[in-house]
């Protein structure tokens, strides 16, 4: 069976790969970057919500590219992928696919994943899914549009471990402003200037961002709670899958029915083990393993956090701490 016919938007599965904030969303999708019956591009996220007419497939094709590559050299600022990948190549082959099945939202996608699968020589014969990995509420929503029936893992973390992780990621921003010369992310707003910036500016900024961050935390809680009553979904806590993965797996396997592989070991990225210290933004806690560990499920929140953070956090938290059963700490 050729790739055209198993990449048929009719037959093709997807399901979603989510985060709420910083919960090893880029280790899960690596680690089903080499399972047989799952195809998925490590490191990215991206979709259009819409096709523009004013724009041709070529203009398009680029326009993939480059979020494409941005992502894939946020992961990992060593890999070339203009070179093992060119734009030419890229575009001929998503060309193909959109000639033969049209041009749309969904069949852009699909497009998109064909044009890997045939470049680097993806084995499509056990195909079963792809997997679109996404941060945000807006994402999943767009994907849903074409993929309605859709399964939707969600990947969740103690909200006092991610305001911390994300608290630590700013720090390591300010004093590295070079890690995310090339990347998208928002917090890049932060440096620009930096040595015009008073101290006490400087930590408003930083005070102003983690708000931002945990209301986004709060924002998909809330859309997550909406969505369990209309989709499948299976919650991954981040804790659990370091500290208990046998068990996390076998609830992966069980809700895709997918059999087990050795892929599902370890965390790859483009077939190299990914322990997120080739990102632009490495482990804040200084952890390199392609494989769960329990060091990244650590509890440094109960030391670094101050009570009135910790306070604050479990009282805006309550329902979603509630939910996911993470125990609240006295005073």
């Amino acid at each position: 069976m050729s790739a055209l016919d198993k990449i048929n938007p009719q037959n093709i599965k997807v399901f979603i790969l989510v985060s709420i904030g910083r919960a090893s969303s880029v280790f899960i999708q690596g680690l089903f970057e080499g399972h047989p019956e799952v195809l998925t591009i490590a490191g990215t996220s991206f979709y259009l919500d819409k096709v523009s007419t004013k724009q041709s497939l070529k203009e398009t094709s680029n326009k993939f590219y480059q979020k494409i590559e941005r992502g894939i050299t946020y992961n990992n600022k060593h890999y070339r992928f203009n070179e093992s990948f060119p734009k030419e190549k890229f575009y001929k082959n998503l060309k193909r696919y959109i000639e033969f099945f049209g041009l749309n939202t969904k069949n852009l996608f699909l497009g998109v994943h064909y044009a890997f699968a045939l470049h680097f020589n993806f084995n499509i014969n056990n195909l079963k899914y792809i997997l679109a990995h996404g941060h945000t509420s807006e994402f999943l929503f767009k994907i849903l549009k074409d993929f309605p029936d859709s399964k939707i893992i969600y990947a969740v973390r103690d909200p006092r471990a991610n305001y911390l992780s994300y608290k630590k990621k700013l720090e390591f921003i300010i004093k590295n402003p070079n890690c995310i010369s090339k990347s998208v992310i928002v917090e890049k707003q932060l440096i620009l200037n930096k040595k015009n910036y008073f101290p006490i500016f400087l930590n408003l900024k930083k005070k102003l961002l983690l708000i931002k961050f945990m209301g986004s935390i709060y924002k998909e809680y809330f859309f997550f709670n909406i969505l369990k009553k209309r989709c499948e979904l299976l919650v991954i806590k981040h804790e659990e899958l370091h500290t208990n993965y046998p068990k996390i797996k076998r609830e992966i396997i069980q809700f895709l029915s997918i059999k087990s592989d050795s892929a599902l070991e370890t965390s790859t990225f483009f077939n190299k083990p990914y322990n997120s210290s080739e990102s632009m933004i490495p482990s804040t806690i200084k952890v390199k393993s392609s494989k769960p560990n329990k060091k990244f499920a650590h509890e440094q929140w109960k030391e670094e956090l101050s009570s009135f953070e910790l306070k604050l956090i479990q009282f805006i938290f309550f329902g979603m701490m509630k939910t996911f059963n993470y125990k609240k700490i006295k005073f």
